[in-house]
């Protein structure tokens, strides 16, 4: 859980620290407030990467207690930050290289007999 909360963490700070405006004073700032600054990003994955830090915080103080309960929760926050780097790296590329792709080579539109 921490490690998959330190990837979301560096993954913010890449983001801020690749804004014109936002430099060194983005070091400053929260984790929480880094989440709220994120833009084109649906509320609900802010809304799991703000769950994320909290249970990263909550592991690394080691308050959860039941096994069990403590794997799940891994297994589920492993998945989430990859779903969250991929909503925050891959989609954008992907988007990026396919309006390459159309813009190279228009798809031709058959003309009306």
């Amino acid at each position: 859980m921490i490690m998959s909360g330190t990837a979301i963490e560096q993954a913010l700070k890449d983001k801020a620290n690749s804004g014109d405006d936002e430099s060194k004073s983005s070091r400053r700032i929260t984790l929480a407030q880094r989440i709220d600054k994120l833009e084109d990003i649906p509320k609900a994955i802010k809304e799991l990467a703000h769950h994320v830090r909290l249970l990263r915080n909550e592991a690394a103080h080691e308050t959860v207690e039941d096994a069990a309960k403590a794997e799940e929760l891994a297994n589920e926050i492993v998945e989430y930050a990859i779903l969250f780097l991929d909503r925050l790296y891959v989609l954008p590329a992907r988007e990026s290289r396919l309006k390459e792709r159309i813009h190279d080579s228009p798809p031709s539109i058959p003309e009306a007999k």
